[in-house]
């Protein structure tokens, strides 16, 4: 399975889907808020299935954190700007240690990245919104033994950060 994962979007509708259309084939696209309908309307769009959550920018009805399952895998995607992001990654770890996750997808500070605390991990795609200096989007790629976490960086056109983890027991 590949999960495309995206946030941040602030209705940059053309420069998310040429992000996500360079990352195709797909089987789920993943919106983390802010603007989340940005990412209903890519995945009608482009035939994909789809989940999102709903970010401090987002007014309509939604979930504001989703869990599911991938490969044994537990994952909570949330927007992120109730967990206290300006004092660091603290409150995020201890969510998914308390939930018992192995994942936690988030984004609202715009900056992407993979970070790993013993079997935990939390992955922000950063944004697709043209009026930042960079953008990007993630990539998860469910393998036979492993899930393969990346970030790709559409000014670079390169993925920046790519992490293997052993789907294994904890």
């Amino acid at each position: 399975m590949k999960i495309l994962v995206i946030s941040d979007t602030h209705r940059s509708i053309k420069l998310a889907e040429s992000a996500i259309k360079d990352h195709l084939p797909a089987d789920l696209l993943i919106h983390l808020g802010d603007f989340v309908e940005d990412g209903r309307e890519l995945a009608d769009l482009l035939g994909l299935e789809f989940k999102g959550v709903r970010g401090n920018n987002d007014l309509r009805e939604g979930p504001n954190e989703l869990e599911f399952h991938l490969n044994g895998f537990k994952i909570i995607a949330l927007h992120g700007h109730s967990q206290e992001l300006d004092s660091g990654l603290d409150r995020l770890f201890q969510t998914a240690v308390s939930r018992d996750a192995r994942l936690v997808l988030f984004g609202h500070n715009h900056r992407p990245g993979i970070y790993r605390r013993k079997q935990t991990w939390l992955m922000n795609p950063g944004n697709l919104f043209f009026a930042e200096s960079e953008q990007s989007l993630g990539v998860i790629q469910e393998e036979d033994t492993r899930i393969v976490l990346s970030i790709f960086n559409l000014k670079q056109g390169a993925f920046t950060d790519v992490r293997e983890i052993p789907t294994g027991p904890g």
